[in-house]
């Protein structure tokens, strides 16, 4: 029955989605330049074989935006595995009890533990690739680890699902949900239509060279880690710091963030997504080649 779920989810073709997620596909583009000749080749190899499904043509940086594709399509059975609940409960509010026991940290858990099975087939590899490269990206971004528990979300606001932005467009993004806007890198980067190769294929190395310009790889060296409780911490004090307050203050909801505040997001999501990146690097090395690149 598992192997016959993961089989029907990597037949979902990548091309359900109207839109790329920018963010997701540069962490998986800045990883894959950092990767040694042996996690290259088996990333390559995996990516392309994508558990034999007819939609088998794709590159490692596409496969990488497949987890949020599938959703559009109806199919919600993976949802969980995007994010975590840890609470946030800076008014000291009586906390509900939170039963997730698949989570964020469970699937990257659960991949990096089947790829590091060499008895474990293509199909399950090809499958837990696509989990762990996404959701690797998923993780920096600090909305998909903290959720606010407080008088008005007495059952948590959804890691910021709940909370309302008004009167906010950025790059022409309509940004009406503070989940959103993080995700979206608040209008950091542009939106990538998909079959659109050329675009794409010139877009990420351009993007993705800019990024680890402003964030070396030798400087971000000491936060670089395949720890995954490391990755999941500073991601919690980046969303009490830097999302739920800023210089200070606390967010609310319904109100329109400052200028300084969007700027701060682009910042930190720059940050993060180059992290991201290095740090998904570093897990792939470590199961396929020890050489650093």
């Amino acid at each position: 029955m598992k192997k016959l779920l993961i089989l029907l989810l990597t037949l979902i073709p990548l091309s359900v989605n109207a839109w790329w997620e920018t963010p997701h596909m540069l962490v998986a583009q800045i990883a894959y330049e950092h990767l040694t000749p042996e996690a290259k080749k088996e990333v390559d190899r995996l990516a392309k074989s994508q558990g034999r499904s007819p939609y088998s043509e794709v590159r490692f940086d596409e496969a990488a935006d497949w987890m949020d594709a599938i959703k559009t399509t109806g199919l919600h059975a993976l949802d969980v595995w995007h994010y975590m609940t840890e609470p946030y409960d800076p008014t000291s509010y009586p906390l509900p009890k939170v039963n997730q026991p698949e989570n964020a940290r469970w699937a990257l858990d659960k991949a990096i533990s089947i790829l590091k099975q060499p008895e474990a087939d293509d199909l399950e590899k090809a499958f837990m690739l696509r989990v762990l490269t996404h959701v690797a990206g998923d993780v920096h971004q600090p909305l998909h680890v903290i959720t606010l528990f407080s008088k008005e979300f007495p059952q948590g606001d959804q890691g910021g699902n709940l909370v309302k932005l008004t009167n906010v467009e950025i790059n022409g993004q309509k940004l009406t949900e503070l989940h959103a806007a993080w995700d979206f890198a608040c209008g950091e980067f542009p939106s990538l239509k998909v079959n659109e190769n050329e675009e794409i294929y010139e877009t990420l190395p351009k993007l993705s060279k800019l990024l680890q310009e402003k964030f070396p790889k030798e400087e971000l060296e000491p936060n670089i880690t395949t720890n995954v409780d490391t990755w999941l911490n500073e991601s919690l004090a980046l969303g009490i710091k830097d999302v739920y307050n800023f210089n200070g203050k606390p967010l609310v909801s319904g109100s329109t963030p400052s200028d300084a505040y969007f700027e701060n997001c682009r910042g930190v999501c720059r940050r993060q997504v180059a992290l991201a990146g290095y740090c998904l690097a570093a897990v792939l090395n470590e199961i396929y080649g020890k050489n650093k690149s």
